[in-house]
């Protein structure tokens, strides 16, 4: 079970990872052109 789980636990994160640096770049993207 730990073995089959360790890696679907680490794409997991990344997935995580990369899903709120998207929104945290989406967000400052816009303040920044809201602020223009």
């Amino acid at each position: 079970m730990s073995t089959l789980y360790a890696p679907e636990k680490k794409f997991h994160d990344k997935l995580q990872l990369l899903v709120y640096e998207c929104i945290s770049y989406i967000e400052c993207d816009t303040s920044f052109k809201s602020s223009l």
